[in-house]
């Protein structure tokens, strides 16, 4: 039995986390409760408000934690050579391919977290963490990248943005620089009765005559102000978040589970909701919100701006069999499509005097202001 069929061996039917994440299915298999708790608050999600489109057949992933098994894995010859992917900027793995046919990717530079990635199939994979406390972490950034892997090779467009849904069912979707209150403004539409869809990552995928906005899953950062805001402090009463756990986040964030956002502010996730409306948000000082409709050329340039084809910091298809990046000529294109078939708003507000209980009605979009045309 080859090391990989033992270590496969060694984790599975232990404690399985069944993550849904849109049409990503995975069989997380782990060995330690608190990584499985990790990974299910990760993902955590509210029923869907609408027919969603089938998950594929589950794949597995087996998840452990073994700093001798880490050091043996680095010491393995490799049959082809020794290669180098490049996962978030700066952040690297060597690459190589035993006798038996495993691809196996060792962090490298960069990396908060020492551990390999193995797989035979770029389908089932192996996630080996050097110390269990990162187990969770490590498994979760994995599953994050086989999601976006999973959406780029459906033709879905990554933009700068978060996304949710109003609570008559309306899906937004929300982009803007870092600081307009994206993330704030997803997060107040659940607690108003909405739902979450993503909060700083957002996939927008033509399904049949419509849109879809898809959430990539990741923590939620809220800055300090709008952690305040929403009584977080108060609400956690002392005790740390699960993201607290292995390498720290930043300190100017405070960084929630899914999990953490349904129980601590009452809104819930959901991994995808059709799109109705494309909103971009803008922070200035202002005494009052404005609210302006966009028109179609305008709109499709101003999105633009936060399109990320290809995304800056991290890098696509490094999970892949082929890891060149997914190609950008009809972006552009496609992103023109999808503002000259929804409706575009333009919100100029002050995220931390504004974000409150008029959100919604903001996002609800009756302009203040006529669109020029």
């Amino acid at each position: 039995m080859s090391l990989y069929e033992r270590t496969v061996e060694r984790a599975r039917g232990h404690s399985i986390a069944h993550v849904e994440w849109f049409t990503t299915s995975l069989r997380v298999h782990t060995l330690l409760p608190a990584a499985h708790t990790y990974v299910m608050g990760q993902h955590h999600i509210a029923t869907p408000p609408s027919p969603l489109p089938p998950s594929r057949e589950p794949a597995d992933l087996y998840a452990v934690a073994d700093s001798g098994l880490l050091s043996t894995l680095r010491s393995l010859p490799s049959a082809r050579g020794v290669g180098h992917r490049e996962s978030f900027r700066g952040w690297w793995y060597e690459c190589h391919e035993t006798s038996d046919g495993t691809m196996t990717l060792l962090a490298g530079e960069g990396h908060e977290v020492d551990h390999a990635l193995l797989t035979r199939d770029f389908r089932e994979w192996i996630v080996v963490a050097a110390r269990p406390e990162q187990l969770g972490l490590a498994v979760t950034r994995t599953v994050r990248e086989l999601v976006r892997e999973d959406l780029l090779r459906q033709g879905a467009l990554m933009l700068h943005a978060a996304a949710a849904v109003l609570p008559d069912g309306t899906g937004v979707l929300l982009a803007g620089a870092s600081g307009a209150g994206k993330t704030s403004a997803a997060v107040r539409v659940a607690q108003a009765g909405g739902r979450c869809v993503g909060t700083d990552r957002t996939f927008l995928l033509r399904h049949h005559d419509s849109w879809l906005a898809v959430g990539l899953p990741m923590s939620t950062r809220l800055a300090s102000g709008s952690a305040n805001a929403f009584g977080l402090a108060e609400a956690l009463g002392g005790r740390s978040p699960i993201r607290a756990q292995g390498p720290q986040p930043s300190r100017a964030k405070l960084s929630l589970s899914n999990a953490e956002v349904h129980e601590l502010v009452g809104g819930g996730f959901t991994p995808a909701a059709t799109a109705g409306r494309l909103i971009v948000l803008e922070a200035v000082r202002s005494e009052k919100p404005r609210v302006t409709a966009l028109p179609v050329s305008e709109a499709a340039k101003v999105l633009t701006e936060h399109l990320l084809v290809p995304d800056p910091a991290y890098r696509s298809r490094w999970l892949a069999p082929d890891p060149a990046p997914e190609p950008s000529l009809d972006a552009e294109d496609e992103l023109f499509a999808a503002a000259a078939e929804m409706p575009t708003l333009s919100i100029s507000w002050d995220p931390v005097r504004h974000c409150d209980e008029r959100t919604v009605r903001l996002l609800s979009g009756v302009p203040t202001a006529p669109a020029v045309m």
